[in-house]
């Protein structure tokens, strides 16, 4: 007798399982009773049930609900966070109930940071295409063209790239994000947009997904995934490409694709799961096979680096440059021996990284042309201020020369001016050398740190991708650390000559300064002691005159008091004579003239305010 099994059968109430043998005596009514029974047993249960739970489910006046009682049936609830429908990949928090915690006002903004921007999983084989662009330009600073360097309003910068976004949107008839959003993704009719928005540049990845199944269209697709009207942005509006706000920055085609088993490939036996594949003796293809194949991808170019990522999960090529179209290339190729699950997030994951580090090596080495300008303008300003230096000396020396000599004094007292006004002129030199040093290392600074930051972001990508090697073809890291850290020193060494130079401007105008003030320290000091041999000599003609003014006083008054002695003596008579009464009051006079001039000028002095 065969033994017994289940059967599924689909009603207007959902799937029900009915254990039937399998035995040929059913027939259709049979059947029917059997599902028809079994509905109504479960009705009844769940009827059961329902009155069970009915009375314990009510709440009490004082809103707490008994213990062990569903407040709500799931098929109920419909709050964000528990809701009936199909799980979503976005997370949302349950806006009914409220935390009885008190949070830090930045605690969900500083939680949300990752989960800000996921990864985009892509499925293999897939056409990608990235266009990073920037609102900044180059700015001349003293003659030397600084990039990315021009102030743009922040505001008026965000709305070009969000009108911009929102005419690609308006095209496809998408809602477009809210205006604020720094982040977006979206289905674009074929093809799934990634809009990312940062302090300098503004990112669009294009990605669509080709079929599984190879047809032939598809086959001679991936066999010139870079052609003009396979390239993902051959989608998108022309008109929509050539109004980019700003000038692109970086520009990346990237295709994904399977690769061939018959390659030899690095195993990883715990992590996938046919270590034996590549081991096997299959036939493998050398590396001047590889990159014969790999070559007219790239134009045939000369030099194509190649490497290992994810711990051999994928192949990357590329040549570094920009082609004809604009766009750089990379082709990433999967390892067909890969049983890890997650594919296609491994793949987003690969794929952005690997658009991430094109786009920073460049933007880290936006810093390296303004550096090799800027060398030669610091040896000019070095210069300059040697010769500015090597004269300050010239003139100190002249200086003690000029100390040392009592000669004609007139002579000392034009070369001593003619000292100061060269000193002056000098001081001016230097201080203009010293405010362009300090202006050109400001703006420098600020390019160079920017650089710096790109160059580690580009060393953690490279981390993060870890990189190996492929048999004799060039690597990736190596090569790119060729050309990164050079520059990235060389943007160091030109901002510390710079600082250098700065800094010795500024001291040796101190220097200067305090010469200058010393000396016309000296030259006031000089001065107050001619004021002062000036004031006592003043001083003294001062007191002269008023000796002088005094005899003259006492003259004329003896003179007309001798006018009314010999009248009074004509008319009543004096017991003496008037010239012995003259005499007799010449020491009375003095007395009191000298009296009134005393008080005449102590009160001239106190109305001025003298002592």
């Amino acid at each position: 007798m065969p033994a017994p099994s289940n059967t599924t059968r689909s009603t207007g109430h959902g799937a029900v399982t009915v254990p039937t043998p399998f035995r040929a005596s059913h027939t259709l009514s049979s059947i029917l009773d059997l599902v028809t029974g079994s509905m109504l047993r479960r009705v009844a249960s769940a009827s059961s049930r329902a009155s069970r739970f009915r009375g314990l489910s009510k709440t009490r006046k004082d809103g707490w609900a008994p213990l062990f009682a569903p407040s709500r049936r799931w098929s109920d609830m419909n709050t964000a966070g528990f809701v009936s429908q199909p799980r979503t990949r976005a997370f949302t928090t349950d806006i009914e109930h409220h935390s009885l915690l008190t949070n830090h006002p930045k605690r969900h903004e500083v939680a949300s940071v990752l989960h800000a921007r996921p990864w985009q999983r892509i499925a293999c084989p897939s056409l990608i295409s990235s266009i990073t662009t920037t609102q900044k330009y180059p700015v001349l600073v003293d003659g030397v063209s600084c990039p990315m360097a021009s102030m743009v309003d922040p505001k008026l910068s965000y709305d070009n790239d969000y009108n911009h976004l929102k005419a690609l949107c308006e095209h496809f008839i998408v809602t477009p994000p809210p205006h604020g959003t720094t982040f977006f993704t979206h289905a674009l009719g074929p093809l799934f947009v990634r809009w990312e928005r940062h302090t300098e540049v503004c990112s669009y990845t294009f990605t669509m997904e080709l079929p599984k199944d190879m047809t032939q269209q598809n086959t001679e697709l991936l066999k010139l995934p870079f052609d003009e009207k396979n390239v993902v942005v051959a989608v998108l509006p022309k008109p929509w490409l050539k109004s980019f706000p700003g000038g692109v920055v970086s520009a990346t085609h990237v295709v994904l694709k399977q690769g061939d088993d018959k390659e030899r490939w690095s195993t990883y036996s715990s992590e996938i799961g046919n270590s034996d594949a590549s081991a096997s003796g299959k036939e493998t293809t050398s590396a001047s096979t590889l990159l014969t194949r790999v070559k007219p991808l790239f134009n045939h170019s000369e030099l194509i680096t190649g490497s290992e990522i994810d711990r051999g999960r994928f192949r990357v090529y590329s040549d570094w440059r920009v082609h004809g179209d604009g766009f750089g290339r990379i082709v990433m190729d999967h390892n067909p021996n890969d049983a890890r699950a997650f594919v296609s997030s491994a793949a987003g994951k690969a794929a952005q990284r690997m658009i991430e580090l094109d786009k920073y090596r460049m933007l880290s080495l936006m810093g390296l042309p303004f550096a090799q300008a800027l060398s030669k303008t610091v040896d000019t300003l070095n210069e300059e201020v040697m010769q500015v230096m090597d004269a300050i000396g010239t003139a100190e020396r002249e200086g003690m020369v000029l100390e040392g000599d009592t000669g004609d004094e007139r002579g000392h007292k034009t070369q001593i001016k003619n000292r100061a006004i060269n000193q002056r002129l000098l001081l001016s030199r230097l201080t203009a050398l010293a405010a362009t040093a300090q202006k050109l290392s400001a703006v420098a600074h600020d390019r160079f740190a920017a650089s710096a930051a790109y160059a580690e972001l580009v060393n953690d990508r490279v981390g993060f991708l870890a990189m190996d090697k492929i048999n004799a073809v060039p690597g990736m890291a190596s090569f790119l650390s060729s050309a990164i850290r050079p520059g990235s020193r060389t943007c160091l060494a030109v901002q510390k000559r710079l600082d250098k130079l700065a800094n010795s401007a500024h001291l040796t105008a101190n220097i200067m300064q305090t010469s200058l003030t010393v000396e016309q320290h000296a030259q006031s000091n000089e001065n107050l002691n001619q004021l002062k041999a000036t004031s006592m000599t003043q001083l003294t003609m001062q007191h002269n005159v008023e000796g002088l003014s005094t005899v003259a006083l006492t003259y004329y008054s003896i003179g007309v008091l001798g006018y009314l002695t010999k009248a009074a003596a004509g008319t009543v008579g004096l017991p003496v004579s008037p010239e012995v009464a003259l005499g007799a009051s010449i020491p009375l006079v003095w007395v009191a003239v000298s009296a009134a001039v005393r008080r005449m000028k102590q009160a001239a002095m106190a109305e001025g305010g003298g002592h």
